[in-house]
Order: C-alpha cells, then sequence, then structure tokens
C-alpha cells in the first residue's frame, strides 16, 4: 500500500522536473535573435498593457466628471425647485394674510352693522 503512495508522488515529480528542464533546455537553445524578438514581443504587450490602463484611467476619470456634472445640475435643479416652493409659500402666505385682513374688515363691518341696527 506504501508504494502506491510512493508511486503517486514520484511519477507526478519526475514528470514536473521533466517539463521544468526541457522548458529551460528550450530557452537555452534559442538563438539571439528569437531571445530578441521574444523581449520585443514582451515590451510590446507591456506598452499595450500600459496604454489600455491609461485608457481606463482616463475613461474613469471621464465618468467621474460627467457623474460630477449630473450631480450638480440636479442640485441646481433642487435648488430651483426650493426657490419655486418657497415663492409659493410666500404668495399662500401673503394671500392668507389677504383673506384675514378682509376677514376682519367683514367682521368689523357687521358687528358696526349690529351696533348701528340696535340703537
Amino acid at each position: 500500500m506504501k508504494k502506491i503512495y510512493k508511486y503517486f508522488i514520484l511519477i507526478p515529480t519526475v514528470l514536473i522536473l521533466s517539463a521544468c528542464i526541457q522548458d529551460s533546455s528550450l530557452q537555452s537553445s534559442l538563438s539571439p535573435e528569437e531571445r530578441e524578438k521574444m523581449e520585443m514581443e514582451r515590451m510590446e504587450m507591456e506598452r499595450g498593457r500600459e496604454r489600455m490602463e491609461m485608457e481606463r484611467m482616463e475613461m474613469e476619470k471621464i465618468m467621474e466628471m460627467e457623474r460630477m456634472e449630473m450631480e450638480r445640475k440636479r442640485m441646481e435643479v433642487e435648488k430651483g425647485f426650493e426657490i419655486e416652493r418657497s415663492a409659493a409659500d410666500e404668495k399662500r402666505i401673503q394671500r392668507d394674510r389677504e383673506f384675514q385682513k378682509e376677514m376682519m374688515a367683514f367682521e368689523e363691518e357687521d358687528q358696526y352693522g349690529k351696533r348701528n341696527d340696535g340703537a
């Protein structure tokens, strides 16, 4: 039973080591031109990644600016509504005062008329 475990450990270890050896021997067997070409391709990929990251950051910046602009406009609209609401409240209060004055004048007239009728 223990031999089976040894084989389960030994076989994958041998396979991994042989793959690593083949990979390192493959890289060492590359000509200088091929190595340079691979390095150039790697650098180009890195530049492409950096470009994409910069574009992503620019897009995030633009989106943040648009969000801020929308928030500013929303606040302006709310401020406008608040001003309109305040003006409407002021008009309503003014109408209420005028109505109260009219009612007081009407009551005074009514009371004055009753005094004259009673005299």
